[in-house]
């Protein structure tokens, strides 16, 4: 019976410790942060685990926000050492969505192993989508790409 209550008393013990997570600090210089939502729809449907990065359309930012989008094809993207929400501004707005080639062959230099789901056009450096989150704004956006341009692999 003591040993029972024992481990029982180690149990809870290392729940509570598991659930124990320091408070993030705010980094020195990171600007208010604002709620966003960005939904995407790729040719006329949800997808979701879309990477969607907000890269600033003024480049000295050091704020590059990241969300990935769920089975509604939603993202609520967030500012570096993840604090949710974006600092206000204009983004160039990318999106990343990758799968294993099943024919990769590994001696085979122009074999890919990985194969993008989305068009190039909407990489980052390459998209031209943009948004601007402003304060006190819902900044809630739909975005739909267009699924008729041809998919490139990629190459690691």
């Amino acid at each position: 019976m003591i040993k029972k209550i024992i481990v029982l008393l180690l149990i809870t013990v290392s729940c509570i410790s598991c659930n124990y997570r320091p408070k993030l600090e705010r980094p020195e210089g990171m600007p208010e942060l604002h709620p966003c939502s960005v939904t995407v729809t790729f040719g006329g449907s949800a997808m979701q685990a879309v990477i969607v990065s907000l890269i600033p359309v003024e480049s000295n930012s050091e704020w590059k926000p990241t969300g990935t989008t769920d089975k509604n094809g939603t993202a609520m993207p967030s500012a570096s050492y993840g604090f949710k929400g974006v600092p206000e501004g204009k983004y160039f707005v990318a999106f990343t969505r990758t799968v294993d080639n099943p024919n990769y062959d590994e001696n085979d230099p122009q074999s890919p192993p990985a194969r993008s789901l989305i068009p190039w056009k909407y990489s980052i450096g390459k998209s031209t989508e943009t948004l601007e989150i402003k304060a006190g704004e819902k900044n809630k956006f739909s975005l739909a790409l267009d699924a008729g341009e041809e998919l490139v692999p990629i190459k690691k």
